[in-house]
């Protein structure tokens, strides 16, 4: 199935990276480098990713639940209220049905397992997009 958002000669799909770890950061960039049609913007903390949704265009976000300034599924409710149309992914580390569960509830669209970025980054990325359109 060919998705017209990750063609080299379609619009650019920009993503917001909020992760805190830069370890998780530069995996996530060498994950992706290979699609060349996408491009990340990245944010340490809540507060950066806040300033960078009120400056840019992003077609999605993908956030680590625990941040600096922002613990669990406050980061969510806080992206939302910026910029509810953004489809929201969230990473983290731990595997708790409910957190996954509440996270779902308050509006991200998938919950991705840090040690799954690599397998399910970039099927997770294009599903989410395709059924939020």
């Amino acid at each position: 199935m060919s998705l017209p958002y990750l063609k080299t000669d379609s619009k650019m799909l920009h993503i917001l990276l909020v992760e805190d770890n830069l370890k998780y950061v530069r995996l996530l960039e060498s994950v992706i480098e290979d699609a060349d049609s996408w491009k990340i913007t990245h944010a340490a903390n809540l507060k950066q990713a806040l300033a960078c949704l009120e400056q840019g265009t992003f077609d999605i976000v993908i956030s680590d639940l625990f941040l600096p300034d922002s613990q669990g599924l406050d980061s969510i409710a806080r992206i939302q209220e910026k910029c509810p149309q953004i489809p929201i992914v969230f990473l983290t580390a731990m595997d708790d049905p409910n957190i996954r569960q509440q996270a779902l509830e308050r509006g991200a669209k998938c919950y991705l397992l840090k040690d799954q970025i690599v397998e399910s980054l970039i099927p997770t990325v294009q599903e989410v997009l395709a059924t939020s359109s």
